[in-house]
């Protein structure tokens, strides 16, 4: 199973369930995330605290709660009344149900519905749970054994960190069994979940013929679109230092990059960055990709990124175009060297080297 986590551990309890995952489930096939982003059809920004998309149990959303028993008063339905807690009252299993219908409707509605039964259900089954990895299951059964309103099969004790044991929390689910996904259907959530498709172009007429050259090209053009995991891994994670991005040309860094900023925007929208790059061909394509997949994250709510936040500069620079070279000389007040002048100064034909030892001679000025 591949494992993503897109942030830092918010709590111990996080990351001793995130670990005791790994351990269970590291030769199983599908993926697990950790703080998956996700937009609802409705509108609210969601994280649930561990997603898994696996082909034999299907979609299981997770809630983490770091209560000890003692912290657990009373539970009335959905509602945990809490004692010397972050809050009085919670709901962990509604709220791991809302981030699971959330992806569930998603997937009823996308690539022409291809995920949505006859009947509206979705070919995907779908669970949730609450993880308590600080409560034991006998301590839980001796205060809520009669309190008909506690979950039972829903709950994930400390107990159940195990190997065997958690997979037979996800085994024995009292919930409709997974049927057996074609590979279309497989890939079609799985490229849901990974938001591989944010780059949209302007379909092409159905095919009649499912062997015919179009319909093979369309496969194609499919696959093309569609991120690996490692470009999925990399456009997710928002380092706590400086990260760098390399590949050979053509393996998706501008794409990449661009979801990786529409990420940060919309999870982040009160942070300053900025985008650059070296060719100047690349302007006007960053930033339509920056947009469709702010459009994408945001499900529609945000129309346009707020480019103030958002600033896509060419490395260089122009007389008649902001770049990053030049507006840290103008803030430095230093005099600008363009691209002819800093070649001849150097004496280099390569520009990439000029633009190196201005940004040199700049950290020279420091």
């Amino acid at each position: 199973m591949e494992f993503i986590s897109t942030q830092n551990f918010d709590s111990d309890a996080e990351r001793v369930f995130w670990d005791a995952l790994k351990v269970a489930f590291d030769a199983e096939p599908g993926y697990c995330w950790h703080r998956y982003p996700i937009t609802s059809m409705s509108g609210p920004r969601l994280e649930p605290d561990v997603l898994i998309l696996h082909p034999q149990w299907g979609l299981n959303v997770i809630e983490v709660k770091g209560c000890f028993i003692s912290n657990v008063e009373s539970i009335d339905g959905p509602t945990w009344y809490m004692r010397n807690w972050y809050e009085d009252e919670i709901s962990p299993l509604q709220q791991a149900e809302k981030h699971m219908w959330a992806i569930v409707d998603r997937m009823k509605e996308f690539r022409n519905r291809i995920l949505r039964e006859e009947n509206g259900d979705c070919r995907v089954t779908h669970r949730a749970f609450v993880a308590v990895p600080f409560i034991n299951e006998q301590e839980w059964q001796r205060r809520f054994k009669n309190n008909l309103a506690a979950p039972k099969w829903e709950l994930i004790f400390s107990t159940d960190l195990t190997p065997e044991q958690l997979r037979r929390c996800l085994d024995s689910a009292p919930v409709r069994k997974q049927k057996e996904l074609s590979e279309e259907e497989w890939d079609t959530a799985l490229a849901l979940i990974k938001y591989s498709e944010g780059i949209q172009q302007k379909p092409r007429r159905p095919t009649g013929k499912a062997q015919s050259k179009a319909a093979w090209l369309r496969q194609v053009e499919q696959h093309m679109k569609a991120f690996d995991i490692q470009q999925h891994r990399v456009a997710f994670q928002v380092p706590s230092g400086p990260q760098r991005i390399r590949g050979l040309a053509g393996t998706g860094k501008t794409i990449v990059i661009a979801q990786k900023a529409a990420y940060m925007h919309v999870k982040y929208p009160q942070w300053d960055m900025v985008v650059t790059f070296y060719s100047r061909s690349l302007y006007g394509q960053i930033r339509n990709y920056i947009t469709q997949f702010v459009q994408q994250f945001s499900q529609g709510a945000i129309d346009e990124p707020n480019w103030d936040k958002v600033q896509v500069l060419h490395g260089w620079g122009a007389q008649d175009q902001p770049g990053l070279y030049r507006h840290l000389c103008e803030l430095m007040e230093i005099s600008f060297r363009n691209y002819s002048n800093a070649r001849n100064y150097f004496a280099t034909a390569s520009g990439r080297v000029a633009l190196d030892n201005c940004c040199k001679e700049l950290l020279g000025e420091c």
